[in-house]
């Protein structure tokens, strides 16, 4: 086997492991809420309960891995176009179901956000003694911007992207052009 080969062969691996390893932060961090940067969440899994605590939040990442991983194969041995045609499909014959989906989404979405904001409100006024409502309209609005900030900066991103694969090919067609 040339060096070229193997190389490819231990990088591989490595991207294989990075991937599972950004997969699985997301999932955490996602999951971890606004208890996670108080200390309110690490104080009850890894201190309180101990080895069962870190034993359950591994295995419930598991679980929900699994869950989504089956949600996708299903997705796709369909041919489904959206997470509405998917959910109608796993409640069938009960299609209207899925509308309860909807609503528990939105409100999970909305108590996500504000578990955020009231944690972040919290440690401003325990560690810097700032009010609890001015820090909830100063965290709030960060957020707010932050969300345009990264909502803009992905149609730029878009539009990058685009210059980087269209122009290459248009200076290479000048080039081509000039040259004969």
């Amino acid at each position: 086997m040339d060096i070229q080969a193997e190389n490819k062969k231990e990088f591989g691996i490595l991207k294989s492991a990075m991937a599972i390893f950004s997969v699985a932060s997301v999932l955490f961090s996602a999951h971890a809420g606004g208890g996670f940067a108080t200390g309110n969440q690490e104080n009850t899994y890894f201190v309180s309960l101990g080895w069962s605590g870190i034993i359950s939040l591994v295995l419930a990442m598991f679980l929900l891995t699994m869950t989504m991983r089956e949600a996708m194969i299903m997705y796709n041995k369909f041919n489904l176009k959206s997470h509405k045609q998917l959910f109608e499909k796993l409640y069938h014959p009960f299609d209207k179901l899925e509308i309860l989906f909807e609503v528990f989404f939105d409100i999970m979405v909305v108590m996500a956000v504000a578990a955020a904001v009231s944690g972040a409100s919290s440690a401003l006024q325990q560690y810097l003694g700032w009010n609890y409502y001015v820090s909830i309209v100063i965290v709030g609005a960060i957020i707010l911007c932050l969300t345009n900030i990264i909502k803009y900066g992905y149609g730029y991103c878009g539009y990058l992207a685009i210059a980087i694969v269209v122009v290459p090919f248009l200076t290479v067609g000048v080039y081509k052009n000039r040259k004969a």
